[in-house]
């Protein structure tokens, strides 16, 4: 789709939407996918369906340092494999927006 930026400017600019954004300054996945869950609550104990809005994003950081020295990459794939199989698990589409230059 593009960049954020862009994106944000054209193509969602008449869809309304909620975002949250995670922070892994610390550089590690697990803390990371725990968030994810915990928001989208796939694995609660309720069998309710989560209260969220028909459209939202999400953004995240890792840092480049991280105690294991597996790569940035794989650990952003790692957490874009959980937004997935999250998301679509309670009937989303992921569209997956890059703000690297």
């Amino acid at each position: 789709l593009g960049r954020a930026q862009d994106v944000l400017r054209n193509q969602f600019t008449n869809l309304g939407f909620v975002a949250v954004y995670l922070d892994g300054c610390g550089g590690m996945t697990g803390p990371m996918i725990e968030m994810i869950e915990s928001l989208l609550c796939t694995t609660c104990a309720s069998t309710a369906k989560p209260l969220l809005p028909p459209c939202f994003a999400i953004g995240f950081t890792l840092t480049k340092s991280e105690p294991t020295g597996r790569d940035l990459i794989d650990r952003v794939q790692d957490i874009t494999r959980v937004i997935m199989k999250e998301a679509t698990s309670l009937g989303y589409d992921m569209k997956h927006v890059g703000d690297d230059p």
